[in-house]
């Protein structure tokens, strides 16, 4: 069978932001939401570790995803669901919470955390091998407001972090401003 490799799941901000056990079934999930009226997208969960499994997903990216955005003023007041914060001290914390979620899964054995191309190979034969196996997760990052400072760069590889696409990004971040902008990166 060939790997299935999804390459952007925004799984600890589901999770953390939402309040969403990923652990559950799809159905449970979008049972427990569908009393919920703080957001249209609440009953229409599309993602949790054991559809992930039933779908054949062996690994994915899964991201770090928090924004500063000072100049960011919701008329409605801010929201548990948002990914817009103050400042980047808040995204910091709040992307280091995501990744503690991350390696708590990885210690109950949800997840499988993966940082060298060693371990990529390891787990997908064993994920080829098994039912049992784990999802395996590189971590992304969406943008790059959580990293405070360029000194931080090793810290975050530290983690697990794998990916940032922050050249790649339409829309400004802390370390990735508006494409032709002489500042940032």
């Amino acid at each position: 069978m060939r790997p299935i490799f999804d390459a952007h799941l925004d799984l600890a901000w589901n999770a953390l932001q939402w309040n969403r056990d990923l652990t559950q079934s799809l159905e449970e999930m979008r049972r427990h939401e569908a009393h919920m009226t703080d957001h249209p997208s609440r009953g229409h969960v599309t993602v949790t570790l054991p559809e992930m499994k039933r779908g054949g997903i062996q690994v994915c990216l899964a991201t770090v995803l928090t924004r500063s955005k000072p100049e960011v003023c919701p008329e409605h007041g801010f929201s548990r669901v948002d990914l817009d914060f103050r400042n980047q001290t808040i995204a910091h914390a709040t992307g280091m919470g995501q990744v503690a979620y991350y390696q708590l899964l990885d210690q109950l054995g949800e997840i499988k955390l993966i940082r060298t191309a060693a371990q990529l190979q390891a787990h997908l034969v064993a994920s080829a091998e098994s039912d049992v196996e784990p999802i395996g997760v590189i971590l992304a990052m969406e943008g790059a407001d959580p990293i405070y400072s360029p000194e931080q760069a090793e810290m975050w590889w530290d983690l697990g972090l794998r990916q940032s696409p922050i050249l790649r990004r339409p829309d400004p971040c802390a370390r990735c401003p508006r494409r032709g902008d002489r500042h940032g990166v």
